[in-house]
């Protein structure tokens, strides 16, 4: 069981702020009917775990076949498979904020260029 702490801050903004332990809070049941009601007047019945089975006693559960799909099918993806060559020339689009990655990216073609790596081709698969 993992225990909770509770501290209280004497001074927190000054040079000399201290923290004191004061113990593991005790959460008490509501008990009293002035803390169940939400006025004087109140006429509705407290929750409680029986009132809630009764209320729920007459209901049942719907056959499946009844029931539509509350969340949808996924589309089938057709695959296309294509070939681009890459190279220093190739141009590369980004957020901002992707600026860092972009610059490696030409980098990395830039060296494709001029001989230090083999040339690449890209395969790319799109969802139809």
């Amino acid at each position: 069981m993992r225990r909770r702490v509770s501290s209280w801050v004497r001074n927190p903004d000054g040079p000399d702020a201290v923290a004191e332990f004061i113990g593991d809070p005790i959460i008490a049941p509501f008990t009293r009917p002035e803390q169940l009601a939400r006025g004087p007047k109140d006429k509705l019945p407290s929750e409680t775990p029986v009132l809630t089975y009764e209320q729920n006693a007459g209901l049942s559960l719907l056959p499946a076949e009844t029931l539509g799909r509350i969340t949808p099918n996924r589309p089938t993806p057709s695959i296309r498979r294509a070939e681009i060559a890459i190279g220093a020339a190739t141009k590369i689009r980004h957020p901002t904020a992707l600026a860092g990655e972009a610059q490696l990216l030409r980098t990395a073609l830039a060296s494709l260029a001029t001989g230090h790596a083999a040339p690449g081709t890209a395969a790319i698969e799109t969802c139809a």
